[in-house]
């Protein structure tokens, strides 16, 4: 039996909702969601005369965002300081991590797994070319849930490893793949003997993973 007990995502995220009316006249930051686990990024600052719907979600510091169409290929993440106030469509669902349950980094850090992205590949449904991820299913979804010091302690830990396999890319010149790899690895080993919980219990959906990104070439879903 694993130490770890298994989390259904619906008990850590919550879902949040926080509509602005777009001034045309003002000007707003948009979201972009790198695939693969790659987190989310700028994607570039606009009038919101130049955005087609005359609302978006505004997004916090810490919530949990993915991409509804994107999600199969990774395309989700937590919102880092510098995208506090940015604008998503509704296709960009955000949730609230609980700050009881689970830590931010600890849910970026489960995000970058391969395994995750396999959970959202199951939770997403639809025609070949309207797949579409079902919150409720998603939420659904368990991952493991340490208590919140021992999520510190992995946080830490895999924290000072992305800074040493990011020194040891810079200098031997490694690719983003191979990087990736060697983090997603690291964190596989961390939580071997954990149970799975389910994402929802994570964070709540609101309207409104540490990423080194390596190539930022890399293909990526972006909100409109």
């Amino acid at each position: 039996m694993s130490r770890w007990p298994s989390v259904p995502l619906g008990e850590l995220l919550k879902p949040s909702s926080d509509r602005v009316q777009l001034d045309p006249d003002q000007t707003y930051a948009q979201v972009t969601a790198r695939l693969w686990g790659k987190g989310l990024a700028l994607r570039g600052l606009v009038k919101g005369s130049e955005i087609a719907a005359a609302q978006q979600n505004r997004v916090s510091t810490n919530q949990f965002v993915i991409s509804k169409i994107d999600a199969r290929h990774g395309a989700f993440g937590i919102v880092p300081a510098e995208l506090d106030g940015a604008v998503v469509s509704n296709d960009f669902p955000a949730f609230d991590v609980d700050p009881e349950k689970a830590l931010p980094e600890y849910v970026a850090w489960v995000a970058r797994t391969a395994w995750f992205i396999a959970i959202c590949k199951s939770a997403s449904e639809g025609s070949t070319n309207r797949v579409r991820l079902k919150e409720s299913r998603f939420l659904a979804q368990s991952i493991p849930l340490p208590s919140i010091a021992e999520q510190q302690a992995i946080v830490a830990r895999l924290n000072v490893a992305a800074v040493t396999v990011a020194k040891r890319g810079n200098a031997a010149m490694l690719v983003a793949a191979e990087v990736e790899a060697t983090l997603r690895a690291a964190f596989v080993r961390i939580i071997a003997d954990a149970p799975r919980v389910a994402m929802g219990e994570i964070a709540p959906l609101v309207r409104r993973p540490v990423v080194i990104d390596l190539d930022a070439s890399y293909p990526v879903s972006t909100p409109g």
